[in-house]
């Protein structure tokens, strides 16, 4: 393949050796719950159908606390009034992140490049038109996800109008890059189906996430007695909106609104960035702030509480207390895009009354004794959807051998 004509000239022929670029708009730690999960494991599963390939990895920013402070993102709403572009494209896209990726891709021969969520989605423009599969996973759609988050805002004078204009070009944005790629990984199926209405055109695949460790539970693991504390877990980015919707909704309509004695034999404890702002240990609730390594929450835990009442996509969380066969007490959105079967282990309320009868009762401890059945948990198994991933990038992505691309580019 030869380099992009927008730099072959200032840059010397590519590298025989094809690799994968992997794009993305950040690389933080503090965010590892959610979509950076989901991007690894496509990552993993590319890394194993395709081990002759070089991955390589380009970020917009990494820890940078300029871009995520709140002068920074006005700066990119005030951009998006004269822009075409919607502000959250505003808010990542740049001419020197443009230069430094046609460098990137002048500098190696790419097979493949993945766009990981919208934010960059705007590098579509960028990328080779020939030679190089080009791969978007969407972990939403955004446009509608965006709609639901501004609803309240619509209603507001100056600022409603405003709102609905950029909701306008956000939809315009997702779906005019969408297009231009050669391969769409959805989260779920339901977002497929969305897309596939949306995008006729379009090769659309669903591949849910994936994780390559042990469930970390393998049999039942009831109360060693009466007594003991049950303790219920939630897992989630609380620096996110919709986890900052879930976990109020489940303390003012649930949590505080049980009686002294189910609160008594309860322990509620919350695990990621922003759940310390929540620690109150007189009403029985603990924040512990974000923890690089789960195994704690899998094995100190009894119930995983997944009380989602709005967004889009799939919670990655739940997917992954799923296959840790966690006991789930759940929301009908938490399990939205999981094709899961009738679980014992995991029970789907919808009202806050329903919330509090079952904490309030005698099923909450056998709850906690029960374990999630293996067929749900093998959803998010590596070996059964890297083979479907592989089917479905046939055709598009095709690296050569070592020895013939090397003969070839000698």
């Amino acid at each position: 393949m030869q380099p992009d004509a927008r730099t072959s000239k200032a840059h010397s022929a590519p590298a025989a050796r094809p690799g994968f670029l992997s794009i993305s708009h950040r690389a933080d730690l503090r965010f590892s719950y959610g979509g950076p999960v989901y991007r690894k494991g496509i990552q993993s599963l590319l890394h194993a159908l395709y081990p002759e390939l070089q991955h390589e990895e380009l970020y917009f920013e990494h820890q940078s606390p300029w871009r995520r402070s709140a002068p920074a993102k006005a700066i990119s709403l005030l951009r998006s009034l004269i822009s075409p572009l919607p502000a959250k494209a505003c808010h990542f896209s740049s001419r020197r992140f443009a230069r430094r990726l046609a460098r990137r891709l002048a500098a190696r021969r790419f097979s493949a490049v993945l766009i990981t969520g919208i934010d960059m989605l705007w590098c579509a423009d960028l990328l080779p038109t020939a030679g190089c599969c080009r791969i978007y996973i969407a972990h939403n759609v955004e446009h509608e996800l965006y709609a639901a988050q501004t609803e309240k805002l619509k209603r507001l004078p100056v600022i409603g109008s405003w709102t609905q204009r950029d909701l306008d070009k956000l939809r315009r944005y997702e779906l005019a890059g969408m297009a231009k790629m050669d391969r769409i990984i959805t989260i779920s199926t339901e977002d497929e189906t969305r897309f596939r209405r949306l995008l006729p055109h379009s090769a659309l695949c669903t591949i849910p996430p994936v994780f390559d460790c042990q469930p970390a539970r393998t049999c039942p693991r009831p109360l060693s007695s009466a007594a003991d504390p049950i303790r219920i877990a939630f897992l989630a980015n609380l620096e996110w909106w919709p986890n900052q919707e879930a976990i109020t909704w489940f303390l003012a309509n649930v949590w505080r609104r049980l009686d002294t004695a189910a609160r008594q034999r309860l322990e509620l404890h919350l695990y990621g960035a922003g759940s310390k702002r929540l620690h109150e240990p007189a009403n029985g609730v603990h924040g512990h702030g974000f923890i690089p390594d789960l195994t704690p929450v899998w094995r100190q835990n009894h119930i995983m509480v997944q009380p989602i009442v709005c967004g889009g996509g799939v919670n990655i969380k739940v997917a992954e207390a799923l296959h840790h066969r966690m006991p789930t007490l759940a929301t009908p959105l938490a399990l939205r895009g999981l094709p899961v079967s009738d679980d014992p282990a995991l029970v789907v309320l919808e009202d806050a009354v329903a919330w509090r009868e079952f904490l309030a009762g005698e099923d909450v401890a056998r709850l906690a004794g029960r374990i999630v059945r293996s067929e749900n948990a093998r959803l998010f198994d590596p070996i059964r959807n890297q083979e479907r991933l592989g089917q479905f990038l046939a055709g598009c992505l095709e690296p050569d051998p070592p020895s013939q691309a090397s003969s070839r580019d000698a």
